[in-house]
């Protein structure tokens, strides 16, 4: 099972690995960098080619995905061996991409954007979308009061299968229908994933 929510959570920014602590990556997908503050990262799925002598958890051939620091446009890279991992075998390089970046989009508009606070009440526009879907786990996790949205009926009941709190189809009596799914509680964090 993948431990992406604490891998996310500890995040470090920061790379002053050696040489020796890293692998080397050659990417298979579209990475997307990401800019915070002034640090510039990417997202990114590939092979590691190579592995410094001091990588135990990592092997030649290894499916991975994760970030690393600057390099989106470099066809191979090192990458500190605790900011990947393993690319679960029944996905594609492309889905591991796509799930990095959902994941990530969600969990910075939530955490750094947002600054959301357990107990606060997060409205998650387009919810049954790949960044909606993360952001609601994300939210989960972080103790958040979820409110997705749809454009369409026939997406509410997937919705609340998942889990929200509640989900409201965007149509004219939206403002009555958030209202009550508020219920009182201030509305905190807006995310529009689209």
């Amino acid at each position: 099972k993948l431990n992406v929510f604490d891998w996310l959570a500890d995040m470090d920014l920061h790379v002053n690995q050696k040489v020796f602590d890293c692998v080397e990556v050659r990417f298979k997908n579209s990475r997307k960098e990401f800019y915070h503050n002034i640090n510039t990262f990417s997202l990114t799925t590939g092979d590691v080619i190579a592995v410094g002598k001091n990588v135990t958890t990592w092997a030649l051939g290894q499916r991975v995905f994760g970030s690393v620091k600057f390099g989106a446009y470099a066809t191979v890279i090192d990458a500190s061996s605790d900011r990947i991992q393993a690319l679960p075998d029944d996905w594609s390089y492309a889905e591991g991409a796509a799930f990095l970046v959902q994941t990530f989009a969600a969990w910075y508009a939530l955490k750094h954007l947002g600054d959301a606070k357990s107990g606060d009440t997060v409205l998650i526009h387009s919810a049954a979308g790949g960044v909606g879907l993360q952001a609601l786990r994300i939210a989960q996790k972080m103790g958040l009061h979820t409110i997705g949205t749809v454009g369409n009926g026939d997406k509410k009941e997937f919705l609340q299968t998942q889990g929200f709190d509640h989900v409201i189809v965007r149509e004219k009596d939206f403002a009555a229908q958030l209202q009550t799914a508020l219920n009182g509680r201030p509305l905190r964090v807006v995310l529009d994933a689209v």
